[in-house]
């Protein structure tokens, strides 16, 4: 991509990162506030767009903020840890409270950190109280180990199309499970916003969406982040030592369908001055000119070189499209040994001459489909 274009999409994404109320307000918001050393580092901010509440996570501690004009300002501090004599003394750093993913429902905050093997828990948006304890829902017990989390309105087209409320986690293996050894190896799950009991894998939308590693300890799912389109979820993920674009379709197929039926991933890189680079560290989506864009934050495996690339919405379809062709279509009949990464990953699919218009994108055929070339 040009030079010039770049340049005009990275002011673009500057201006909406300033940007935190999608219009309500024509201003940077920005506000200084003491966070005390023993809190360091800030790990995660999620915006509620229906109160104007914006959440900071660092250790062991939550903020709340509120809008005011073009100041944010602080309304609650809440501690979440350390745990006292949560374990032995010699793993004490077991005890501090790592936030690893903050998801915003209509009801609830739902905060996700390292005590008690990444225990989920729902708040009050604005006490920060905790409402909800879930004891089967965790996520990573290691604030090294990746998760993220987004919430969804799911059309069930089974229900008269009808939309259903989930919440949908990524996450990657930890060696600390302390609660259902499910949890310990799953990669992707969806439960209620509630956090009720979940049954990995046979719930209704469990079918669709929960997928788990089959070898947990030989692949790493470092997953990045999660953002959604009117028609996908995409995740950012670096798997072992490539990173990759996920694609799953959030309308929900007459049943029965198969676990796999909404999962598709590209491998995606950063190319910089001839240096691939294949490390996904950030991403979100813009608009600019009448457009749709993916900007994405990408590193060497050992960081020592950076770059921003730009990727056009339609491109990334295509490249779907393609994969997904060279997937059904002949001669490729064959998921290579080192995509078979989820239970139920079979080495033989059916070979199928498969049209697709890239404008539709409809879910009813995406499946389990890895890119082979």
């Amino acid at each position: 991509m040009e030079a010039s274009v770049i340049i005009q999409i990275l002011c673009t994404l500057w201006f909406c990162l300033t940007i935190l109320t999608e219009g309500q307000i024509s201003g940077k918001l920005e506000t200084q506030f003491k966070n005390p050393l023993g809190n360091f580092p800030l790990l995660n901010i999620e915006i509620d767009h229906q109160t104007g509440n914006v959440f900071v996570s660092g250790m062991n501690v939550l903020y709340r903020f509120s809008m005011d004009g073009t100041k944010l300002i602080q309304k609650v501090a809440k501690k979440t840890g350390p745990e006292a004599n949560c374990l032995t003394p010699e793993d004490k750093e077991y005890c501090k409270d790592y936030n690893t993913v903050m998801v915003v429902t209509p009801n609830s905050l739902i905060t996700c950190g390292t005590l008690k093997g990444g225990l989920c828990l729902t708040r009050d948006k604005e006490s920060l109280n905790i409402t909800i304890t879930s004891p089967s829902i965790r996520l990573v017990s290691n604030e090294q180990a990746s998760a993220v989390g987004i919430f969804l309105k799911i059309r069930d087209r089974s229900s008269s199309g009808s939309f259903e409320n989930i919440v949908l986690f990524a996450k990657q293996y930890t060696t600390l499970p302390l609660g259902e050894s499910t949890f310990g190896t799953v990669a992707i799950f969806s439960a209620l916003p509630d956090l009720s009991a979940v049954n990995i894998g046979s719930s209704k939308f469990g079918k669709i969406f929960d997928m788990i590693l089959k070898t947990p300890r030989n692949v790493v799912m470092d997953y990045r982040v999660v953002i959604e389109n009117d028609k996908f979820v995409f995740l950012l993920v670096n798997q072992d030592s490539q990173s990759k674009l996920v694609k799953i379709c959030k309308s929900i197929d007459i049943a029965p369908v198969d676990p796999k039926k909404v999962y598709e991933d590209i491998p995606i890189s950063c190319n910089s001055e001839g240096t691939n680079l294949t490390h996904v560290k950030h991403g979100t989506f813009i608009s600019a000119s009448g457009k749709k864009y993916l900007v994405g934050l990408f590193s060497s495996l050992n960081p020592t070189l950076s770059a921003v690339c730009v990727f056009e919405e339609n491109e990334i379809y295509q490249r779907f499209l393609t994969s997904r062709k060279h997937r059904y279509g002949c001669p490729e009949h064959n998921l290579p040994k080192k995509d078979r990464i989820f239970l139920g990953d079979k080495g033989e699919l059916k070979c199928a001459n498969t049209t697709v218009d890239k404008n539709d994108q409809v879910c009813i055929i995406c499946s389990q489909t890895k890119q082979a070339f």
